[in-house]
């Protein structure tokens, strides 16, 4: 009796060799870019086994969110509830999950690699880098406080870079300005240690000059973002409650953003971000 079409991969990722071939084809293509930021970039892009849309969605911009969407758009059903990080702090494994399960694949990890970009939809979605900056220096701080392995390389070269103490400067203004001195310096020297994904510019994360995005979401306007993908698709749209992003205390935050220099720090760092996808500096 036949099966019905497949709708997952039931093919093992491609060897070793198949990705270094597929990393080495596009650094001739644009050898001003690091081959090992070209693997990263091709690792961030996931694409379904039809391959009919690929999706980069950096750290902090409703991952989860983005996932569900885009999986009840292509199986028909909500997205089962999967483990979620110890104590609530921790990366979201929602790409890892679904490729793991044979669901998803990474680019890299596709027979034909960058060609599939083409002939689908490509999708991202961004988040007011201000937002994103500060979601990533509270989980950050949740991180130490849990006292979990996550993002520990990076509290140990915080400490390391700019003396952040972490009895005194967790959530607090002059820490922000730490952990932003210790990003801009980051960002400055990630040609051969890149940048963590939680913090780093989203316009070097996606590459629009090499992704070239058909749709680009903004966290802001989850819901037109749901429709415009739907539409993209060729889909009904459904029926996707808005993504509400968590705020950090307003008091916080505006202490945050209060210190002139935590302000020019974020502008210069996301300079790109804040300029390609339509945001106000502060």
């Amino acid at each position: 009796m036949a099966g019905s079409a497949p709708k997952i991969y039931y093919h093992a990722p491609a060897p070793a060799k198949t990705r270094a071939r597929h990393v080495t084809r596009v650094h001739k293509a644009y050898p001003e870019i690091p081959a090992e930021h070209l693997r990263l970039w091709m690792r961030e892009i996931y694409l379904p086994a039809d391959h009919s849309w690929a999706l980069i969605c950096p750290a902090h911009t409703a991952t989860l969110a983005t996932y569900e969407l885009l999986f009840r758009l292509r199986f028909g059903a909500a997205l089962p509830p999967h483990p979620q990080p110890t104590h609530g702090v921790g990366p979201d494994t929602t790409a890892e999950t679904l490729a793991a399960a044979s669901v998803l694949r990474p680019c890299i990890e596709t027979l034909k690699g960058v060609d599939l970009l083409a002939k689908t939809l490509r999708i991202t979605i961004v988040r007011n880098p201000t937002d994103r900056a500060i979601a990533a220096f509270e989980a950050l701080c949740a991180a130490q406080d849990a006292g979990t392995p996550w993002l520990y390389n990076d509290r140990l070269r915080l400490t390391a870079q700019t003396g952040f103490d972490w009895l005194r400067h967790a959530r607090t203004a002059d820490g922000f300005g730490k952990f932003l001195r210790y990003v801009a310096t980051h960002c400055s020297n990630e040609a051969e240690l890149p940048v963590n994904p939680n913090w780093r510019p989203q316009k070097r994360i996606i590459k629009p000059d090499l992704f070239q995005p058909d749709i680009i979401g903004k966290v802001e306007d989850f819901r037109a973002f749901g429709a415009s993908v739907a539409a993209g698709l060729g889909l009904a749209a459904i029926d996707i409650q808005p993504f509400a992003p968590r705020h950090e205390p307003p008091l916080r935050r505006e202490a945050y953003l209060n210190r002139a220099t935590n302000r020019e720090l974020l502008g210069k760092i996301y300079a790109g971000d804040y300029e390609t996808f339509g945001y106000d500096a502060p």
